[in-house]
């Protein structure tokens, strides 16, 4: 990944996690518009921060190789029976997806 992008992918990883660290913090389980304290603790939270980790030491992660490339994040988007990808939250993981899949 070129030097531009990465810096880019890190910046939406790291956005992401400060987002859902705010929430958490100020808004009570059932205020995420659609998400709640467990999704973002028991898959978002810990997908973004290992991305991260693996970007600052400059390698994409593909947790399921990379001819799976769907974050576990997305996957619960579409799978959820609540619109999730309409809230803030799910257009910056979408944007992320989208990156992962432009690599």
């Amino acid at each position: 990944m070129k030097k531009k992008k990465m810096e880019l992918f890190i910046a939406l990883l790291r956005e992401i996690i400060q987002f859902i660290m705010q929430k958490e913090n100020k808004t009570k389980p059932n205020e995420l518009s659609g998400w709640n304290v467990d999704q973002l603790e028991t898959i978002v939270l810990p997908e973004m921060k290992e991305l991260l980790f693996h970007a600052l030491e400059g390698d994409i992660f593909f947790k399921h190789g990379k001819s799976q490339r769907l974050l576990e994040s997305t996957y619960l988007m579409t799978d959820s029976p609540e619109k999730l990808s309409g809230t803030s939250l799910g257009k910056m993981i979408s944007e992320l997806q989208k990156m992962l899949d432009s690599l």
